[in-house]
């Protein structure tokens, strides 16, 4: 679902698809602090294939996209630093402004091979560095102060776009790292660089110092002369498929490599999380196999797990802590990690997921077994879940850790999982986390429910997998209480506050709002209902915080109860010029206040201006639109000084008359004259032609006595109008009506004797009978039988030569028996008389009959009354016959009769 105004609001992934896994597009929402509210939802994509990496948000708001695509149409920008696709996949760079509708820059950026692909870019494929699910999307993107956007990510292209003096200009191996710093605008590539040696190498984080002095991008390696530096913790490559690395860059030209190093073990290492500490110590986690990995004094371990964290210096010299987390099997990692952070007081929080969608890595496993803590949100798994932990400062122990997943009760392959790229953790420790959730599976072990009680999508609305995006907080940080008191502080009694809370880690909060009133909600409202000034206190608490368990904050409140209240009206009195508008001042003031002291300062909106309480009549130069505003001080009320503002409308009008109404009417019809083309009528006079009074009604309906012709007038007003009104007239012709009449026998019902209409309209040339059982006639005098005994309204409408009609409407009754018979012969001669043979009766409700000739041939069959036998077959008169019938008949009152005999044909 996309928002109105979007960017891109149609799908146009797959129309222009040659040779590619699926069709995709880039879909992106933003919603507000609770998930309550969706602010946009866009598409970014071309007709190709597209998949996103990472996202951030600058200081404006604007979102920042890494991806690739294979999309030649990709939406890119004018000015863009490369506006036309390589050959496969390219990298993508991508700005969206804070709404969704527009793009502040988007470049591609990629050469003769495929640019962000992590080996291959199908889902389930395994080598290389691809060890898990998805890490053929990972990349990172951050920016800085001024708005420049840094990524790093990995290509194949030996034209991979570079700047001049950067650390390596040609491809070493089949695949390496690369890393690049845009300006805000993606117009300029500041600096962009090779990074890797003759295996495989892998960018997947990057992260700023506090002074943005140097930079930090750690990842995969198999390269056996990676960019090491002499001194740093390890500058040998010892896995058997991979090592990670860490290298710190200078933020500035020629960002030369500072320091760099291994991290990893004699077997399989990558990093995929990068943080810094408030010390500018380097943290990193990612995945070790083998159960080799370092651990340190007094960390709290999981030995022999595959899942690692460490603490290194700036320098990456020394290991200062490091450990190993999971279920204690040396062989099959856990979790694929995602999102990684070290909040303000040393904690340090990971998120990933179990289960290898069926990626064919030999160490690949499931989530079993992780530690989880006492308090932990759901403590089971099927083994293919997400993982959240949170360790202590210094990694000494497990502050909290939970699986969050549906639970099938068995290894379930296709569990919550994400497809490469990375979610964000905020240093109050904060996660954002998506999730495809609810992929296939048994329905009876749903996602996690209830979503949260106001989440803008409450229901999962796909057949497969769902995006599901989780706020958690953690509470685990420095209480920071931040509130701010609006719309004012200041103001009349009653004066209503609303308190807007964005503190962190709170998890109480005792309001004091110093009237003697106090509350504990988080947000609330309060009114000040007498003069004073007030010292709103917060306290917020959370015992589990770290360092800081407790914060205060005050905000004074200023009440006062004598105010003003500046208002006016205004009157245009001349729209033909000198466009005149009086204006009168209905202002008040509170009961303290000294009018003497009171002053008005009026604004016309023209470039003059008027001080006093009463202006003059003022005249505008021209026509136009004028906002009037209306200063009113008195140093003695609370509210001073206060305005009032309204816009006058000016226009040099004319009012016109119009009006349609029919040429002819009929004598006894209303008309309504239908008002169209008038302009600026405030009030209309009507008159008909004839001796009735004047109407004022906006429009009339009116009905004449008598026939003839008349005049209708109209006379629209408007004071404020140039010409003040304007006439309209029309002739109508008043048609005469005949009068329809008509008498019916025998008054007195007959059983089964037709009912004889009498015609005695005058003035009339055409008529309708409506007998009141759903049939008509248009003969002068009908002969009607009625079906069923009852009494019927019956109706004759008589119409003149000018088709205005009469009607009258009498009722009849009639009394019906059930009754049938079939005449014995008939002669078809063509004389008029007893040509054609009917069934006779009354009271039928169905009937069938069949005539056959003497050899038993079907000759004749009918279903109706009204349709009879004139003795021919198929075209063809018949002989001198007798003929054998069989009738069936249903009559109205539920009974049923058949008959049978023979008919003679005569001739």
């Amino acid at each position: 679902p996309v928002s109105p105004g979007a960017y891109q609001s149609v799908f146009a992934g797959g129309q222009g698809a040659t040779a590619i896994e699926y069709a995709a597009d880039i879909g992106i929402m933003k919603f507000d602090a609770t998930c309550s509210n969706r602010i946009y939802g866009t598409y970014i994509g071309g007709q190709n294939n597209e998949r996103p990496f990472s996202m951030i948000v600058d200081s404006s708001d604007n979102l920042i996209i890494v991806g690739r695509t294979q999309s030649a149409d990709y939406p890119v920008t004018t000015g863009a630093y490369q506006t036309t696709k390589g050959t496969g996949w390219d990298l993508v760079v991508t700005k969206l402004n804070n709404s969704g509708t527009g793009l502040v820059g988007s470049t591609f950026l990629g050469g003769n091979g495929d640019d962000g692909v992590n080996f291959d870019s199908t889902e389930v494929g395994y080598g290389h560095l691809k060890f898990n699910y998805g890490d053929d999307a990972r990349s990172d993107v951050q920016v800085d102060r001024s708005g420049n956007i840094y990524a790093t990510g990995c290509t194949e292209s030996t034209n991979f776009p570079t700047t001049a003096g950067a650390l390596a200009t040609t491809l070493s191996g089949l695949q390496d790292g690369v890393v690049f710093k845009f300006n805000a605008t993606l117009t300029n590539l500041i600096w962009s660089t090779y990074l890797g040696g003759t295996g495989d190498d892998a960018g997947y984080v990057l992260e700023l110092n506090a002074t943005e002095t140097s930079f930090f991008v750690a990842g995969g390696t198999s390269s056996t002369n990676f960019p090491v530096t002499a001194g740093s913790w390890q500058t040998t490559y010892n896995g058997d498929s991979a090592d990670g690395y860490i290298v710190k860059f200078q933020n500035s030209p020629p960002y030369a490599i500072e320091k760099a190093t291994y991290v990893g073990t004699s077997h399989y290492d990558q990093i995929y999380g990068l943080q810094l500490d408030n010390e500018g110590n380097v943290y990193v986690m990612g995945q070790s196999v083998g159960g080799t990995f370092p651990v340190t004094s007094g960390a709290y371990v999981n030995p022999h797990s595959c899942q690692f964290v460490m603490k290194i210096d700036s320098n990456l010299t020394t290991d200062l802590i490091s450990t190993v987390y999971g279920s204690g099997d040396s062989v099959h990692t856990n979790i694929s990690p995602v999102a990684f952070l070290v909040d303000t007081c040393e904690n340090v929080y990971i998120s990933g997921w179990g289960g290898n969608l069926t990626l064919a890595s030999a160490h690949s496993g499931f989530c079993f077994g992780m530690p989880i803590s006492a308090d932990a949100y759901q403590p089971t798994t099927d083994g293919a879940d997400f993982y959240f932990v949170v360790f202590s400062p210094a990694l000494t122990a497990v502050r909290y850790a939970t699986y969050y997943g549906r639970n099938t009760g068995t290894i379930y392959w296709e569990g919550e999982h994400v497809d490469g790229g990375t979610s964000r953790f905020d240093k109050h420790g904060i996660i954002y986390q998506a999730i495809c959730a609810n992929c296939g599976g048994p329905s009876s072990s749903p996602f996690p429910i209830p979503t949260t009680a106001t989440a803008w999508a409450s229901v999962d609305a796909s057949d497969n997998c769902n995006e599901a995006v989780l706020k958690i907080a953690f509470n685990i940080g420095p209480v920071t209480v931040n509130i701010v008191a609006g719309p004012s502080t200041n103001g009349c009694a009653p004066l209503t506050v609303n308190f807007t809370n964005a503190s962190t880690n709170a998890l109480s909060y005792v309001w004091n709002f110093g009237d003697g009133t106090t509350s504990t909600a988080f947000a609330p409202s309060h009114t000040f209902t007498a003069p004073g000034v007030y010292t709103v206190t917060i306290s917020a608490a959370n015992t589990n915080a770290c360092f800081r368990t407790n914060d205060t904050q005050r905000i004074l409140i200023y009440v006062d109860t004598n105010s003003i209240a500046p208002s006016f009206t205004y009157v245009v009195t001349d729209s033909c010029g000198p466009y005149s508008v009086v204006f009168t001042n209905t202002s008040h003031q509170g009961a303290a206040s000294d009018t003497s002291f009171t002053t008005y300062q009026w604004f016309f909106g023209d470039a003059t201006t008027f001080s006093g309480k009463t202006p003059p009549v003022h005249n505008y130069p021209s026509t136009g639109t004028f906002t009037v505003t209306l200063v009113m001080t008195d140093t003695a009320s609370c509210n001073s000084p206060d305005t009032a503002t309204a816009v006058v409308n000016i226009q040099s009008i004319s009012v016109s008359a119009r009006f349609s109404i029919p040429d002819t009417i009929c004598l006894g019809t209303p008309i309504t004259p239908l008002v169209v083309g008038a302009a600026n009528v405030i009030s209309e006079i009507w008159t008909f032609g004839d001796s009735s009074a004047a109407s004022m009604a906006m429009p009339p309906t009116y009905t004449y006595g008598a026939i003839g012709a008349y005049t209708v007038t109209l006379v629209a007003q408007n004071p404020g109008a140039c010409n003040g009104a304007d006439t309209f007239r029309q002739q109508i012709i008043v048609l005469p009506v005949p009068t329809a009449n008509f008498t019916y026998s025998p008054i007195t019902p007959v059983p089964n004797e037709p009912t004889t209409f009498t015609n005695l309209s005058t003035n009339a040339t055409s008529y309708l009978w409506a007998f009141g059982d759903n049939t008509t006639s248009t003969d002068i005098n009908p002969v009607h039988q009625y079906n069923q005994t009852g009494t019927y309204m019956a109706c004759l409408t008589a119409y003149n030569p000018s088709k205005c009609p009469s009607k009258i409407c009498k009722e009849v009754s009639s009394d019906v028996m059930p009754i049938v018979g079939i005449p014995s012969g008939f002669s078809p001669n063509g004389d008029g008389q007893n040509d054609i043979l009917y069934v006779e009766g009354a009271a039928i409700a169905t009937l069938d009959l069949k005539i056959y000739n003497r050899w038993g041939q079907l000759v004749f069959e009918t279903t109706s009354q009204s349709k009879g036998w004139d003795g021919t077959f198929n075209g063809q008169p018949q002989p001198i016959d007798a003929y054998a019938y069989v009738l069936i008949v249903n009559f109205i009152d539920g009974t049923a009769k058949t008959l049978k005999g023979n008919i003679t044909l005569l001739r």
